[in-house]
């Protein structure tokens, strides 16, 4: 069965089995939401090297910016949650 794929939400995508391209980039809350965590939790392993969390591709006057590639593979690689 083939799965959809929204546009709009990324989140939606990952939840439901999405895989990420390499243009698909998510802001702060959806990385949260993806990983389950909230902002604050992002922010604070931002802080610790030793989580080896993917440095933003930009950081805009609205926040960080990641490819969600990179958080599903560093999910994969590095986190127990």
């Amino acid at each position: 069965m083939a799965r959809a794929y929204n546009q709009r939400h990324p989140i939606v995508n990952a939840l439901y089995g999405a895989v990420y391209g390499p243009f698909d980039y998510g802001g702060l809350q959806e990385v949260a939401d993806y990983l389950g965590v909230t902002k604050q939790v992002i922010t604070n392993w931002r802080k610790r090297p030793y989580k080896m969390f993917p440095q933003p591709v930009a950081d805009l006057n609205m926040g960080p910016v990641w490819r969600l590639c990179d958080i599903r593979d560093w999910q994969r690689n590095f986190y127990d949650g």
